[in-house]
This record gives C-alpha cells, sequence and structure tokens, in this order.
C-alpha cells in the first residue's frame, strides 16, 4: 500500500476540486491511501465512506495564500497544510533511511514510491500515475525492475555497503538500463538506492556496463527530505512549460544536479570511447586541441587543458545551440543520428537563411560516437520541458556560472558584466545607434552586445524603419567578436535574443549574426593576422597556441589566403564552403582540377591569388586524409574576421566591453615576450617596473582601438581598479599610446563604492574618451564616484539608478616620478612562503606512555578553517621529528601593536643548530625522521600543486632568496608589519634568530632597539596610515595590502641625534609595555587582541601623543 500526503488548500479552486481528484485516484487505483492535509471546518465530514479505509484527513490550523512570499510564508506558518503534509513526507524519509535488518525491500520499495507520489516532484500528473513497482523487463525473461518512472529505473537494496552486493545490483541495472534503451530509443538513467545511500548510473555506451555519475547522495533522516526531494526531482522530472528562468535551469541543469552528473559522466564516456575509434579519434583529438590553442591563448598560463573542462564546455555549447533553435520554435528533439548532425551543425538555420548562429565547432563530436545520439535526445528532451517563448536575454551567463564552478572561473579571471552596467555604459556611449557601428571584441557571453542591439532596434522603431532594414541595420552595425570559443556560442544565442522571434519570423532575405570567434588583439602581429598592410593572410595550424612557438607542435602546414579576399566577407565563406566541400575528394583529381572551377564561380582571377589559393587547398587535402578536416571552415573563417574589421570602410565608431583582465605573471612565457613588444610600441612600459606589474587590459584597449576604431571612435571599458592609480599604468593614463595613436580621456567612473552591485572579484572602475586626431588629453584626477548599497549584481539599470549617488572625487595617481621614497624601501624584505599551510605547519601531540625519545618530537597537521582546495581535503601528516627542524614562525595573525604573539611551529629543513643555509637532498636524508617526513610532504606537494609549479616545496619556499636571506647573519632584532588589513600593524622581533618571518609580514634588521622602536611607532601610527590609504590599490573590502606603499610616504632614515626620533623610540618603550600587559586567552582571535591593545593605548594617551610625533617627522 503506498500512501500520499495531499494538500487540499493549494490550488486555485481548493478544496473541492482536490477532494474530487484525490476520490477519483482512489477508485482507479486500489492499491493507495490518501492523507488530506487542510483546515478542519473544510475538510470535516467530506470523505467519502467508501474511501474510509484508504483515505483520513489530517488538520492544518493556517492556510498560505498567494500573495505570500513562499520560503517567508513556510518559516511563518508552520501549521499550514503544506507544511504539516511535509511532515508527513519526513515520516516517510525517516523510514527510507533507518537501517532496519527486519525491513524487507519490498516495504522500502512502497515507502520509495510513496515519496515519489507524495513529494511534489517535477513530474507530469499523468506520469506520477505510470511510477510502476516490479514492472516486466520485455525481453523474454521473469526478470522485473523494482520501480519504474519515466526514463529512470531505480533497483531497491536492503544494504549496499556490501562490495558484492553493489557490484551484483550495478550489473543487475546495467542489464535493466541497455534493455529499455534498446527498446525506446531514448537513453535511461539508473538509481541504486537501500534508502541510505543514492547511487546514480548512466549506460556505459562502449559496453554492457554502467558508470556511476557524481557522488551518492546520503539520507540520514528527516534533515534530507528536501535534499531528496531535490535530487529525485532533477533525475526523475518531466513537468513541462517551465519558464526557463537562469534560477530554473541552474536549479535542474546546473553542477549541482544529478541531471549534470549523469550528462558530464555520459560526454566523458562517449570523449574516451570515440578517442579510440581511429580516424574519428583523430578528429576529436584535433576538436580538443584547437579548443585549447584558444584558451590558451585567450587565459594564459591560468588555462590548464583539462578533459573535464572541455566536457563542460561540450555540455554548455549543445545546451546553447540546442536552446538557439528552440526560441526560434525549431524542433530540438533529433530521433536519429542524421537529425542530431543537423542540428548540431545549424541545418536548420541555413535553410532559413541564417547563418552565424549554429555551425560545426568544436564540440559537436557527440553526433560521431555511437550513443551520441541518444545523449543528445535525452538532453533535448530535458530542455523542451522549458517554454522558450519568452527566456530571460542573460539565462545562458547563469548557465554558465552554474556549470563552470566559481573556482574555475576565479582561477581563469571569468567574470562577466552585470546586466545594469553594461546597459548603462551603452546608453552613455551608444548615443546614435542609426548611424554609428559598435563592437565589443571580448564580448564574453554577450551583454553588452545585447544591449547595444536593443538601442539600435529601439532606435530603428521610432524611425519608423520596416524589419527588414532594422535587421539589416542592425547586423551591420553591432558586433562581437571573443576567442572564447564558449562564449561565441552564447554570445550568439544572446544576440539572438536580443533581435526576437518576431521580428526574425516577420523577416525577408538572409540573417547574419555578426559575432566572430576571433584573436581580437592579433597577437601575430610581425607575420600574419597581425601584418597590417600586408596582402597574405596565415592562419597558423603549429603551435598550442594563437602566439607562435606556444611550446608544442599541432601540426606543420599553413593556411593562407589573399587579404582581398578576406576582407570580403560574403565571398570569403562562400569560397570556404565550396573548399572544404572539395577537400572531401578521395579520388587521385589534381588539386588544380578542383580549384579551378571554384575560383572562376567566385571571379578570382589573379595569377598570384588563384596559385596561392589552390596551395592552401593542397595543404587542406592533406588534412583531411590524415583525418583532421571537418573543422577548418569553422576555424578559418572566424579567426580571419578580424582582418575585415580592419578595413577602413568597417572601422568600429563606439567600443565598449570588459577586457581580459590577465596579469603578465599569467601569461605563457611566448606570449609575454610579444606583449612586451606590443606594451613597448604603445607606450605603456614607461618607468622601472617594466612589465612584470603589468596586465592585459590596457594594451587590448590601446590594441583594439588602433586596429579597429574610426577616426573620433568612443570608446567605455570596465577596467580593474588600478588604472586609475597605479603606477604601471601611468603610459596607458597619458593618452599618448606611440607616435600614432592618441585618445583623450572623459571623467572615469568609480566603481569603489559599488563592490557589491558591480560583482567583481576585485575593485573596477569604467575608462572613457574619444580616439583623439589633434593631441592626447590624460585621464582627468577628477573622476565620478559611484555610491550604490542595497542592490545586488543581478539588479536591473532601472533598480540601480534608484539607489545611485554620484559625486565627483579627487584620486591619487601614482607616477614613476615621485620622489618622497623612504631609503627604508630597499631595507625591508617579504617574508617566505610558508605554504601549502597544511604541509608545513604542525601541531604537537602526545606521544603515548614511552614518549617520543631524546630530541624527538611527535607532531600532526596544523589544520585551519581558511584552507583552500585542493589542499582542504589532503589528509593530516602526523610522526616524529627532531626537535632541531620545528621553527617558530611569524605570521600576520601571531604579530599585534607594539608586540609579538605566540608563533606557530612549522616543520622546516632548516638545522636550529646550523641556521645559517636551508639544507640541500644530501643533509635532509642525514636525519631519518626528517627524511621521512619531508619525502611526505614533498610527495604530497607534487601531486597537489598546480600543474604549472615546476619546482619542489623547498626550492618554492625560497622564492626570490625571501626564505635564506632571513638565515644570513641572523643576530639582533628586527622590525615587522603586516602587508595587508585594514589598520597597519607593527611590532618588535627580539632574538630574530630564533624565528622565521612568513609571506604575509615586511621585515627589516634593525641597528639598534631606539631604530627598532622609532620605525614600530612610525608604522602603527594612524598618522602613516592616513597618508598611504590613497596609495592603496582598492579591494572589495576598501584599501587593501599595504605592501611597501608605507615607504612613499617618506620615512626617514633613524638618526639618534635628533630628538623626536629618540623621543618617539622612548614614548614606543611605553606602549610596548602597556601591550605587553594586555592579557591575551589561549585560543583568543588576534582580531581582538589587536583591538583590546588598542584601546588600552588610547586610554593611556599614548596613541595620540604617538600620533603628533610621527605628523611631525613624516615630511
Amino acid at each position: 500500500m503506498v500512501t500520499v500526503a495531499l494538500d487540499a488548500m493549494g490550488g486555485d479552486y481548493s478544496p473541492d476540486e482536490i477532494i474530487k481528484g484525490a476520490f477519483d485516484a482512489l477508485k482507479k487505483d486500489k492499491d493507495i491511501k490518501i492523507i488530506l492535509v487542510g483546515n478542519k471546518e473544510v475538510l470535516e465530514g467530506r470523505i467519502n465512506k467508501e474511501f474510509s479505509d484508504r483515505c483520513e484527513s489530517v488538520y492544518s490550523s493556517e492556510v498560505i495564500t498567494n500573495e505570500e512570499a513562499p520560503v517567508a510564508a513556510v518559516r511563518a506558518k508552520k501549521d499550514s497544510s503544506i507544511v504539516v503534509g511535509m511532515r508527513q513526507l519526513e515520516d516517510i524519509v525517516a523510514r527510507i533511511a533507518k537501517r532496519d535488518p527486519l525491513r524487507t525491500e519490498a516495504t522500502l520499495q512502497a515507502d520509495i514510491r510513496s515519496f515519489i507520489l507524495g513529494a511534489r516532484l517535477n513530474i507530469v500528473e499523468g506520469q506520477i500515475r505510470d511510477v510502476q513497482m516490479e514492472s516486466q523487463l520485455g525481453d523474454g525473461s521473469k526478470r522485473r525492475i523494482d520501480i519504474e518512472a519515466g526514463n529512470t529505473v531505480i533497483e531497491v537494496k536492503r544494504d549496499l555497503n556490501s562490495p558484492s552486493v553493489l557490484s551484483g545490483a550495478e550489473q543487475q541495472l546495467a542489464g535493466y538500463l541497455h534493455q529499455r534503451t534498446e527498446q525506446t530509443d531514448n537513453r535511461y538513467m539508473g538509481v541504486l538506492t537501500d534508502g541510505r545511500q543514492w547511487l546514480l548510473y548512466i549506460p556505459d555506451p562502449a559496453g554492457n556496463r554502467v558508470i556511476r555519475a557524481g557522488k551518492p547522495l546520503i539520507v540520514s533522516g528527516t534533515d534530507d527530505t528536501e535534499r531528496l526531494r531535490y535530487w529525485l526531482g532533477t533525475v526523475l522530472a518531466t513537468e513541462q512549460n517551465l519558464k526557463p528562468t537562469g534560477d530554473a535551469l541552474v536549479r535542474e541543469l546546473g553542477a549541482d544536479s544529478p541531471a549534470f552528473a549523469a550528462d558530464h559522466a555520459t560526454l566523458v564516456a562517449l570523449f574516451n570511447k570515440g578517442l579510440n575509434e581511429g580516424r574519428l579519434g583523430k578528429e576529436i583529438q584535433l576538436k580538443h586541441d584547437l579548443w585549447a590553442k584558444l584558451l590558451r591563448t585567450a587565459l594564459g598560463s591560468a588555462f590548464q587543458d583539462d578533459t573535464a573542462l572541455f566536457i563542460n564546455h561540450t555540455l554548455l555549447v549543445l545546451i546553447g545551440e540546442l536552446i538557439a533553435h528552440a526560441v526560434l520554435g525549431l524542433s530540438i528533439i533529433p530521433h536519429n543520428r542524421g537529425e542530431a548532425e543537423a542540428l548540431l551543425s545549424g541545418q536548420a538555420f541555413k535553410d532559413a537563411r541564417i547563418s552565424g548562429v549554429v555551425e560545426s565547432d568544436f564540440f559537436d563530436w557527440p553526433t560521431e560516437v555511437e550513443g551520441g545520439t541518444e545523449f543528445i535526445r535525452s538532453l533535448a528532451l530535458r530542455l523542451s520541458r522549458f517554454n522558450w517563448t519568452h527566456p530571460e536575454h542573460d539565462v545562458l551567463k547563469h548557465l554558465y556560472e552554474a556549470i563552470i564552478s566559481r573556482r574555475t572561473r576565479a582561477s581563469l579571471g571569468e567574470y562577466y558584466t552585470p546586466d545594469w552596467l553594461a546597459q548603462a555604459m551603452i546608453e552613455d556611449t551608444y548615443t546614435e545607434p542609426l548611424s554609428q557601428r559598435c563592437a565589443d571584441l571580448s564580448c564574453g557571453s554577450g551583454t553588452f552586445v545585447f544591449h547595444a542591439v536593443r538601442a539600435y532596434l529601439n532606435a530603428a522603431e521610432r524611425a519608423g524603419l520596416p524589419v527588414n532594414e532594422q535587421l539589416e541595420g542592425v547586423t551591420h552595425h553591432v558586433f562581437g567578436m571573443d576567442v572564447h570559443p564558449v562564449a561565441v556560442t552564447l554570445a550568439r544565442v544572446t544576440y539572438l535574443l536580443a533581435l526576437g522571434t518576431d521580428r526574425i519570423s516577420a523577416r525577408e532575405g538572409a540573417l547574419r549574426i555578426p559575432v566572430f570567434l576571433g584573436d581580437s588583439i592579433q597577437w601575430e602581429g610581425r607575420s600574419d593576422l597581425l601584418d597590417d598592410g600586408g596582402d597574405i593572410v596565415t592562419i597558423q595550424t603549429e603551435g598550442d597556441e594563437l602566439v607562435t612557438g606556444g611550446g608544442g607542435t599541432l601540426f606543420s602546414d599553413e593556411l593562407r589566403f589573399p587579404r582581398d579576399v578576406v576582407v570580403n566577407a560574403d565571398l570569403f565563406d562562400a569560397l570556404l564552403d565550396d573548399m572544404a566541400e572539395k577537400a572531401l575528394d578521395t579520388t587521385n583529381a589534381l588539386h588544380r582540377t578542383l580549384m579551378d572551377p571554384i575560383l572562376r564561380r567566385h571571379g578570382i582571377r589573379k595569377e598570384k591569388y588563384r596559385e596561392l589559393l589552390t596551395e592552401t587547398f593542397m595543404t587542406w587535402r592533406m588534412l583531411h586524409k590524415s583525418g583532421r578536416n571537418h573543422i577548418w571552415s569553422y576555424y578559418v573563417r572566424n579567426l580571419a574576421r578580424p582582418v575585415w574589421l580592419t578595413r577602413p570602410e568597417n572601422r568600429i565608431d563606439v567600443l565598449v566591453g570588459n577586457p581580459p583582465w590577465l596579469r603578465y605573471s599569467k601569461m605563457t612565457e611566448d606570449m609575454q615576450g610579444r606583449y612586451k613588444e606590443m606594451a613597448r610600441r604603445y607606450g605603456l612600459l614607461s618607468g622601472p617596473l617594466g612589465s612584470s606589474a603589468r596586465e592585459l587590459s590596457t594594451l587590448f584597449v590601446a590594441r583594439t582601438l588602433h586596429l579597429y576604431g574610426a577616426a573620433n571612435a568612443r570608446f567605455a571599458f570596465v577596467m580593474p581598479h588600478g588604472t586609475l592609480t597605479r603606477k604601471p599604468h601611468e603610459g596607458f593614463r597619458s593618452g599618448q599610446w606611440g607616435p600614432t595613436m592618441s585618445v583623450s580621456f572623459d571623467q572615469a567612473w568609480d566603481l569603489a563604492e559599488a563592490k557589491i552591485a558591480a560583482g567583481f572579484p576585485m575593485t573596477a572602475c569604467v575608462i572613457r574618451g574619444a580616439v583623439s586626431a589633434m593631441r592626447s588629453h590624460p585621464l582627468p584626477r577628477e573622476v565620478s564616484l559611484w555610491e550604490i548599497r542595497g542592490v545586488s549584481s543581478g539588479a536591473s539599470w532601472e533598480k540601480v539608478q534608484r539607489h545611485l549617488k554620484r559625486a565627483g572625487s579627487q584620486i591619487v595617481m601614482l607616477t614613476n616620478a615621485d620622489q618622497s621614497v623612504s631609503p627604508y624601501k630597499r631595507r625591508f624584505r617579504q617574508g617566505a612562503i610558508i605554504v601549502p599551510r597544511m604541509l608545513l605547519f604542525v601541531e604537537e601531540q602526545d606521544a603515548g606512555p614511552l614518549g617520543a625519545g631524546a630530541g624527538r618530537v611527535k607532531v600532526k597537521s596544523r589544520r585551519s578553517s581558511s584552507e583552500k582546495q585542493p589542499w582542504k581535503d589532503v589528509p593530516d601528516l602526523e610522526g616524529f621529528i627532531e626537535k632541531r627542524f620545528v621553527h617558530g614562525v611569524h605570521l600576520g595573525e601571531t604579530l599585534a601593536p607594539y608586540r609579538m604573539l605566540e608563533p606557530l611551529s612549522a616543520v622546516l629543513p632548516i638545522d636550529r643548530m646550523n641556521p645559517d643555509a636551508i639544507m640541500n637532498a644530501g643533509e635532509i636524508a642525514g636525519y631519518s625522521d626528517l627524511s621521512r617526513w619531508w619525502e611526505n610532504v614533498e610527495s604530497t606537494w607534487d601531486r597537489y600543486c598546480a600543474k604549472h609549479e615546476k619546482r619542489s616545496l623547498r626550492e618554492r619556499m625560497d622564492h626570490l632568496g625571501h626564505l635564506s636571506a632571513q638565515l644570513k647573519g641572523k643576530s639582533g632584532d628586527a622590525v615587522v608589519y603586516a602587508k595587508a588589513g585594514n589598520v597597519l600593524t607593527a611590532g618588535r622581533l627580539v632574538e630574530r634568530e630564533l624565528y622565521v618571518v612568513d609571506h604575509k609580514l615586511y621585515w627589516v634588521s634593525v641597528r639598534s632597539v631606539a631604530e627598532g622602536r622609532f620605525l614600530e611607532g612610525i608604522l602603527n601610527s594612524s598618522t602613516l596610515l592616513e597618508r598611504v590609504r590613497p596609495l592603496q590599490t582598492q579591494g572589495l573590502f576598501g584599501p587593501r595590502d599595504f605592501d611597501k606603499h608605507i615607504f612613499d610616504a617618506g620615512i626617514p632614515v633613524f638618526d639618534p641625534s635628533r630628538d623626536r626620533h629618540l623621543a618617539l623610540a622612548e614614548l614606543v618603550a611605553r606602549a610596548e609595555g602597556v601591550a605587553a600587559d594586555v592579557e591575551v586567552a589561549p585560543g583568543e582571535r588576534f582580531q581582538n587582541v589587536r583591538k583590546r591593545i588598542r584601546l588600552a593605548l588610547q586610554k593611556e594617551g599614548i596613541t595620540r601623543d604617538i600620533d603628533g610625533l610621527v605628523d611631525a617627522i613624516l615630511p
């Protein structure tokens, strides 16, 4: 008997229609029991005697109305019908999760079916009644499926902890899934459960096995009711006509959903199977390698070639391309391989004469692998549950952020511009859409492009232009480009959504979506795409990035085209299509025999062009014969597009966007070389800092305005806040970028007080201006400071404007001409990189009744709640170590004003008996405990460190000599200060030879106690803090990282002959005494200790006196 709890108060016609439906169900199904939940006055006496044995009432005293906020109402009305009904579900979950050796599998099956029927999962009502128990497999055997719902098979076991039971259940489930898939041509998913563990499986396309998808769901009791509802709801979901909001797509398809786990596992299996299939494997590998090549160019060394990321990108693109079909009302459910291939090649768009939306690309490989069609079909069925008539325009941006983890996006620097800011910038800059060409050349998912398209269409409608002219005009006036292949797919769909289905359906004639996969910055500036004025465009097929010599070779061939042909977009596209088709010819026909008709058809008569194109065609055929052909038409067509935009008649009037924020240190070696060459050409490397402190965004702006900007082109770009103030960007702020390029800057928008609304990982600004034919106008010091409170980054521009306060503000621009630099700047050094903490820091452990032995101690990894992945999940290190290698280490958390707190302990390869140098491998091997411990440390480091890290941990700790510098001439006192924080904190380290200083601190050896106290007083003073704050970089929580900016305030060298210097040292001696008297409780947070010491100093009046003296001492 299955029990269903039914909310009798829910629905527009409750309770009458609900009760009537319940009685209908009881008539049709004799094996169910229904509990009606609702108001006593409404339900009392309503149960028909006919069903009294299978229907009962549970009363609730409260009702949630349609006008109430759902979450708040559920929290507030604990006795509402829905909440009471949920308690009935919780009772079922408690039974499901309970380990009961007497419970039969049949009982557990009935409880699971009761939960499915009563949990309001995303299942169409008609299919709820089809949740079958013990359904026949239909293969001529007597095998029965425990529970079957939609395209999901659930196999129930009493206890899956037994390896033999689990193995047998997986074999049993594999047979069910493969049989059902063969019978229906639909992809089936499987679930194994014992009530506590819930495991999701997919059929292995390479054989009659199953593959587990995602992590197990563990249900421990009633607290997990909602987790089980969500998990099963996304697995079994069949509900139709869902509104395609970002939140809905994230819930159904995001990285935390079982559906995503199943999709990812299926694509991995298909990918691995395809790679092992000869010629097909070469084709798939080629697409993967070209994908990696583009991302390495876009993201530098932060990009790590990872199959899991390629799989996730494939899934995103497949979803995006299916949605592109769906929004136009096209069928997205393929019934065979041909229809699946047509979907991913955009055949329906070609038939409708719409180009540039869906085309064969890096991600269409699943259709080539057996089992791929079934996967595409299942994905399409899930997407078809949504009503795509009026989707949100940024729905794919939400999905991207849901599928690609926050950690991965952060490591790659991928953060999208909030919608409101893009709209504000478009409204400010794109003021005459009908006569201005606008482009975002790092368009990401297309946020700026969307608002530019809408701005044009609104202007066109106001001008009374017919639909055809609107579409013709907008696609010749608004452009997007990006080197990230996934971003381009998403931006193309976004462009389509901006146009609107009504306009597209009403058009006459062809339509081209002008969003291109291309290298906007044109890294290969000296030889091919970057050769301004040359007559040949070369597409490199060698190197593992677009920058030549990327450290590996894909192929040794080049595809070369006449520039005059490339810049004629229609001619070039048609030529590529014909060449790609003929390149498939496997006969012995001569290359010229195949090419001559093509060249004649397209009117190419110059002999040197004909010879060049015939040579390229020969290369193309060779690529095909080696299994590397199908992608080149797409690849060449897109990468050549920037050349077209450099033509005078195609140049851009308005350039907007959020350029790549890629630091020099994150660029690949070859990219760094090309960056320095280009940045120097544009005058961006002024001053002594060279290129190391710079990043790509400023070069991107200068380069794209130079290559694509029309005369007097306007621009607006989202930039790192440091662009406004930091020394490395002085050349950019000048507006004179080399001998021929100059701009006139307008007032910038300072977003330092709009951090939450902006949503970026660091503080940002918007730089604005125009290309100047006359003379440059530097960036003004006066900025428009935007203060936004009370709204999130997802708010609309309309809402943001209601909360926006703008005010004029002056910023401090640091220049290389600043002279007031303290001599101490050279003397202070940063501490050593003693990370990862869990590998190096330890806590002493009880060695047991026998002890550790003379000179030894038992230790274990010291853990912290602030640990990040992957170290957070790395198991503890534990063992014995010689005491001579356990060192006290001072960090930011062991520093308070005028006082050093207890240091932490770390095992380091430095001998306290001879602490002049870091031990080498031979010296470490001479100590048995240290040798075992350090071998474990280094092997763990090798396993989990970043892939680009080539150094041992011992070598990395001494980066730039920061550790060995502390060991040389180690005697006397030192002064240390914290490199980051809201308030400067400094202390004096007495007998520094006993300690090591971590990289979160800066330190200097002092020549006397008086000099140490003199520095201590200045560094702890609020006077210095106020002078330093304008020099600091802006973080999300205000000014951050003092680093060595403090010395730009001109701290003088201590002079014992100066009365004020000595007076300050004497005051600090008193401050040290007050700080030492403050009691510190074991385990007390260092922030609290710092606060209490500062209050004590203020109470004694010492803070005021020190600030006054420092004010007199500083210049």
